[in-house]
């Protein structure tokens, strides 16, 4: 009824009383109900409910047989996120799409291109930085949704959603697979919610990807972004400031 609630949308959306009363919308307290009610009538579903409520509401989205568009990240949970991708290999005719948009962008775009034809040769190591001013939103006690782990996740914070855009844009680029990775993390005083991590990851082919997630940083209003791609002929940079308006770097 209340977003904000756990949430940060407090001042910028209404509640959902006002707005089924203003659209004349019918209201539905489940999944279950919507689907019960009106699946012979949708073509799909999207999905933007906590993060530890992905897999089980984008499986029951993709088993109604309708498209599914997930929020990011995919899941918190390994085993989760292999349940929506069998999922998904199982119904071909169905679109899964992943809503990391940014990854549509035209730089983003290009960039991939620019991979793609073998400009940088063959990719060696990746490093990346990626810092909001969003230290209210982790370490404010209100924002439970946002510190706390819930079902499966072992944590909560700033590397568990938002630097999901940084390896989106990431694997879309270079192709990359990962195979092991090394994370370590600070974490907030006040709700134990990680606020800055370091990840050092290895990929399928030997290439490397470093990491760095700044979850509070201090120059309010903007993301600062920065990607560096390296390859055995060349290399790549992609940055810029993010504004609070959330236009791309």
């Amino acid at each position: 009824d209340e977003p904000g609630t756990g949430g940060c949308m407090t001042g910028r959306c209404e509640p959902m009383s006002a707005l089924v009363e203003r659209y004349g919308a019918r209201r539905y307290r489940s999944l279950d109900a919507l689907l019960d009610d009106k699946q012979d009538e949708l073509d799909g579903i999207l999905i933007a409910a906590p993060h530890a409520l992905h897999c089980s509401l984008g499986l029951a989205v993709l088993r109604a047989g309708l498209h599914l568009l997930l929020e990011k990240p995919m899941t918190s949970d390994i085993k989760e996120a292999r349940a929506l991708f069998d999922a998904s290999a199982a119904a071909p005719a169905l679109a899964f799409l992943l809503n990391n948009t940014a990854n549509w962008q035209p730089g983003c775009v290009h960039a991939r291109s620019m991979v793609a034809a073998g400009k940088l040769g063959t990719v060696r190591a990746v490093s990346c930085v990626f810092a909001a001013p969003l230290g209210w939103l982790f370490e404010g006690e209100e924002h439970v949704g946002w510190s706390k782990p819930t079902g499966s996740m072992l944590g909560n914070g700033f590397g568990w959603g938002q630097l999901s855009h940084t390896f989106a844009w990431v694997f879309a680029v270079t192709g990359l697979t990962p195979a092991t990775v090394y994370a370590a993390a600070c974490h907030s005083a006040t709700t134990g919610a990680d606020l800055h991590e370091s990840l050092t990851v290895t990929c399928t082919c030997g290439a490397i990807i470093s990491a760095t997630g700044v979850g509070a940083c201090p120059d309010a209003g903007f993301k600062v972004v920065s990607h560096w791609v390296f390859g055995t002929e060349g290399m790549l940079s992609f940055g810029g400031l993010a504004g609070s308006d959330g236009a791309g770097p």
